[in-house]
C-alpha cells in the first residue's frame, strides 16, 4: 500500500497518537505484505535445503505403548522422542501379517488440525477397489507435535508434546517415527516405502518425498504446495487489515508468519525463510515419484496449488508411470468427491518398485 509522505511534525504527531491509542499495530510500515510474498532467490532456496539437512530427526526412546486390534487389523500404539518431545503414532499391521515376513510400508499422513483419528487409520482404504493395501501394507501413521491421538477406546488416547509447528516440522516428526519403526519392527520392508496424504498431510507427503530418499511413490490428495499464491497473500492481508479471513491457508500464514512479521516479532528474512520452508513447489525435482489428485471446486486448498506442481514437474520432464496429475472438475476438499482416484492410487502404491536407497536420510 502506497502512502504520501507527511510533513515531519504531522508524522511525529501521528506516531504518538498511534502509540497511545493503537498499541497493537506497532509495525504500520510493514502492513504491506508484498515483500514477504516476492519470488524466492536461489540463495533463499539453498538456505531452506541447508536447514532441512541440518535437522536432527534421529528418534530416541522408542517403545510400544499398547497393542490391540480393530476392523480386522492388528494395531500398535508407539512412542518415541524427537527434539526432546514425546511423540505418538500408530502402526496398522496388514491383515496377512506374519512373523518372519517382510511387508511394504505406507506412511499415512492425516489432514486437518484435530489430531490423528484411529477410526480413519482403520478405514482410509475401505473404498479402494482391491485389498492389496489392507492385506499387505504395514501402515505407519504419525501424530504431529502438540496434537491428540484419538484411540476411540481401542488404543489409549494420547497427546504428543510441543507446540504445533506446521508444515515442514510435521515432516520432522514423520521421518523420526518412520526411522523408529524401521529400526524396531523386523517385518517392515525398508526398501519398499510409500506415502499417502491429504490436505495438511498432502503437504507433509510432499515434504517427505523431498527430504527422505527412503520414500518412493507418494500419493497426494489436494495438498497445499505454494504459499506465495495470490489467494494466500490476499487472505493474510485481509486478516492483517480486518482481523479475520475466510481463506484457510491465508489464515494459517498470518498466524504463523505474516502476523509475527507485521508486528515486528520476526524479520523479513526469517518470515520469507518460513514461508519458503512451508512451500514445496520451489523445491521440486524431476526424480520425485508423485501421483496427485485435486478437485477443481476445492475451496480449502484451491486447485492452483496442484496446477503449479504439475507445471513444475512437467517442465522438468517428469511423466508416467512415476508422475501423474489428475484433476476432477466437480471435486472438492473430500476424497469421496474424486471419483475413481482410489483405483489409481491403489494401483500406483501396490506396484511401487523397491527404492535404491533404503537407509540414507536427506
Amino acid at each position: 500500500m502506497r502512502r504520501r509522505t507527511a510533513p515531519a511534525a504531522t508524522a511525529m504527531l501521528s506516531f504518538v497518537l498511534a502509540t497511545i491509542c493503537l498499541a497493537p499495530a506497532v509495525a504500520t510500515a510493514q502492513t504491506g505484505l508484498g515483500p514477504l510474498f516476492a519470488p524466492p532467490t536461489q540463495s533463499e532456496r539453498d538456505a531452506v535445503a541447508t536447514d532441512w539437512a541440518a535437522r536432527d530427526v534421529t528418534p530416541a526412546q522408542y517403545a510400544v505403548e499398547r497393542t490391540s486390534a480393530g476392523n480386522g487389523f492388528p494395531l500398535a500404539e508407539v512412542r518415541h522422542q524427537i527434539d526432546g518431545l514425546t511423540h505418538f503414532g500408530v502402526i496398522r499391521y496388514p491383515r496377512h501379517h506374519a512373523a518372519g515376513g517382510k511387508f511394504p510400508v505406507l506412511v499415512l499422513l492425516h489432514g486437518g488440525f484435530d489430531g490423528l483419528d484411529l477410526n480413519w487409520v482403520l478405514t482410509f482404504d475401505e473404498t479402494f477397489p482391491g485389498t492389496c493395501v489392507a492385506d499387505s501394507f504395514l501402515v505407519v501413521a504419525p501424530t504431529f507435535r502438540g496434537e491428540m491421538l484419538n484411540g476411540y477406546g481401542i488404543l489409549p488416547t494420547r497427546w504428543s508434546d510441543g507446540e504445533p509447528s506446521p508444515f515442514d516440522h510435521d515432516c520432522d516428526d514423520t521421518i523420526a517415527l518412520l526411522s523408529a519403526v524401521l529400526a524396531n519392527e523386523p517385518t517392515a520392508d525398508a526398501s519398499r516405502i510409500t506415502a499417502l496424504g491429504g490436505s495438511r498431510g498432502g503437504n507433509v507427503a510432499y515434504h517427505l518425498a523431498l527430504r527422505d530418499p527412503r520414500v518412493g511413490r507418494t500419493v497426494v490428495r489436494y495438498g497445499p504446495a505454494e504459499f506465495r499464491l495470490d489467494h494466500v497473500q490476499a487472505g493474510a492481508q485481509q486478516k492483517l487489515e480486518t482481523g479475520a479471513t475466510a481463506d484457510r491457508l491465508g489464515d494459517l500464514v498470518f498466524d504463523h508468519i505474516a502476523g509475527p512479521f507485521a508486528s515486528g516479532a520476526i524479520t523479513l528474512e526469517k518470515a520469507r525463510h518460513l514461508l519458503l520452508s512451508w512451500s514445496v513447489a520451489p523445491h521440486l525435482r524431476r526424480d520425485l515419484s508423485l501421483q496427485i489428485h485435486h478437485g477443481a471446486q476445492d475451496d480449502v486448498v484451491p486447485v492452483p496449488h496442484s496446477i503449479v506442481v504439475d507445471a513444475v514437474m512437467t517442465g522438468l520432464g517428469a511423466g508416467a508411470p512415476e508422475y501423474s496429475y489428475h484433476e476432477y472438475p466437480l471435486g472438492g476438499h473430500d476424497p469421496y468427491s474424486l471419483p475413481g482416484h482410489e483405483s489409481l492410487a491403489e494401483a500406483y502404491l501396490c506396484a511401487a518398485p523397491a527404492t535404491t536407497d533404503a537407509s540414507a536420510l536427506a
